[in-house]
């Protein structure tokens, strides 16, 4: 959030600040061990959680690749 915040895009701001509040610390869901044992990812996310955090992601990288096109 912060990087999107420092590029002066709002939209970009909007959609870091949606996928933030998704997967609340994102390290949870890169890293197994980030969770809380025995939890993993798996556990700590719904498919539907992380069917959304997938198009939010999809979204911003889509902003990105616009914003460095032009």
């Amino acid at each position: 959030m912060r990087n999107a915040s420092r590029l002066g895009d709002s939209e970009l701001t909007r959609l870091a600040n949606q996928l933030e509040h998704q997967v609340v610390d994102s390290t949870r869901m890169r890293y197994p061990d980030q969770a809380s044992y025995p939890l993993i990812p798996n556990d700590v996310y719904s498919a539907v959680i992380a069917h959304k955090a997938l198009e939010l992601a999809k979204s911003i990288l889509e902003k990105v690749c616009c914003t460095i096109i032009k």
